[in-house]
């Protein structure tokens, strides 16, 4: 019990940190963000989309952190990731949710500009795979 606490403390002081991550082993610099969501995927934290400057251009990359592996809150083990990028969806704010298989995750609310600035994507963690799911571009509400 208290090792899962101090591990949930470490998860939530680097997702507050998430602001000024760090460089990871490989010695990348992930990308700073903001605007951008998060969730745990099996033991892997994703934090998707967001913009990481002043002029708020929306980003479709990700930052992976393991939280299987023993890592230090100093400088967490952060990993860029920039997977399937013709497809993936350049995303800010909306919101993120976990397959109920818990094998990829689904984004709503993306941005692509005038006409497609509400979307709705897939991940597959598995195979890295980004599959973009049709929606209309307005609400029709059922007859009375």
């Amino acid at each position: 019990m208290l090792q899962q606490r101090l591990l949930l403390q470490k998860i939530v002081l680097s997702l507050v940190n998430l602001g000024a991550l760090t460089t990871r082993t490989q010695a990348d610099v992930a990308i700073q963000r903001a605007g951008a969501r998060a969730l745990l995927l099996g033991k892997t934290i994703w934090v998707y989309g967001g913009f990481s400057n002043n002029l708020q251009n929306p980003l479709n990359t990700a930052a992976t952190l393991d939280v299987s592996v023993p890592w230090s809150v100093g400088s967490p083990a952060w990993k860029e990731r920039a997977d399937d990028p013709t497809v993936a969806p350049f995303s800010q704010f909306g919101t993120m949710f976990p397959t109920t298989d818990q094998t990829g995750f689904y984004l709503s609310d993306q941005y692509g500009g005038t006409n497609k600035t509400y979307g709705m994507a897939k991940f597959d963690a598995t195979n890295y795979k980004w599959t973009i799911l049709p929606v209309s571009n307005f609400s029709v509400l059922p007859p009375r």
